[in-house]
């Protein structure tokens, strides 16, 4: 029987080694300039190296060494051109005119992937990294934690509760299934400091006289997604988290994650995943 093994996260990496173009938007951005610095100067040197097989095919460079053709290959990618170095022979033209356009080509597509970055909707909405089994309101609840980290509000949130795990058909065949977790408080018209979301397990809850040890075996694994509208950039945003069996907690709760002061409320995010036993 199939087991989930690996995050949400894991899965959304595997799949984007197909999609490059995907892959190249949701990289840091120190990786994007990173790598394009070293295409940068990839690209100009082999240029380089194609110009100084035609030694005298640029006027006024007599020279041998490999920087001098390395920045007149800048110069011309870049259609930079300080009018001394031009290309005097027919290869030396041909080269040029395959880099130029190649240059405008790079430089296009560069421009268009940096503005796509800019324009994603990006979150900064943080969950607990545990669930808590306990009480909530005088029954058994499933809980955990959420919180808006971006000094704005997320309008109209709306969260998702999902338990996959592996079920055996009655033909034998071994599937792994869906289950949503029914959260009451599934709505908040404005999403700004924390958020609590439990799901009560009662005789409709589908985890409802299962042990942590029966989802164990089941490979059980929850998701949490939290969506909504960026109330600065009105652009619609999610966050979203992965649990698994050895996550929960019994007997615990959450410790209080705010506080008061002369400027009002304070979120201490820290405290997000702190909990404390019941005694």
């Amino acid at each position: 029987m199939p087991q989930f093994t690996r995050s949400l996260e894991d899965l959304n990496k595997q799949l984007q080694r197909r999609d490059p173009y995907h892959r190249v938007l949701t990289l840091p951005w120190s990786a994007f300039f990173t790598i394009s610095v070293v295409a940068f100067l990839s690209i100009n040197g082999i240029f380089a190296l194609l110009y100084m097989q035609d030694p005298g095919g640029i006027a006024n460079l007599n020279s041998d060494r490999f920087l001098d053709y390395f920045f007149f290959s800048i110069e011309s990618i870049s259609t930079i051109g300080y009018g001394n170095w031009y290309p005097q022979t027919t290869y030396t033209h041909m080269v040029m005119s395959a880099q130029v356009f190649f240059g405008v080509m790079n430089i296009a597509l560069a421009t268009g992937i940096v503005f796509a970055k800019f324009s994603l909707p990006t979150n900064k909405i943080v969950f607990s990294d545990k669930l808590i089994l306990g009480q909530h309101d005088g029954k058994l609840a499933l809980m955990f934690r959420a919180a808006n980290e971006r000094n704005n509000q997320i309008v109209d949130a709306k969260v998702s509760f999902n338990l996959i795990w592996n079920e055996t058909t009655q033909e034998g065949m071994a599937m792994s299934r869906f289950k949503t977790l029914f959260v009451k408080n599934r709505h908040t018209p404005l999403f700004s400091l924390s958020w609590l979301i439990h799901h009560e397990v009662n005789e409709d809850s589908p985890i409802f006289g299962k042990s942590l040890e029966d989802l164990k075996n089941n490979g059980a694994m929850i998701i949490a997604t939290i969506t909504g509208i960026d109330g600065t950039l009105s652009q619609n945003i999610y966050g979203q988290t992965t649990y698994y069996p050895n996550q929960i907690l019994e007997g615990h709760q959450f410790v209080d994650m705010l506080s008061s002061d002369e400027n009002g409320i304070v979120v201490h995010y820290d405290k997000i995943s702190e909990t404390e036993a019941i005694s």
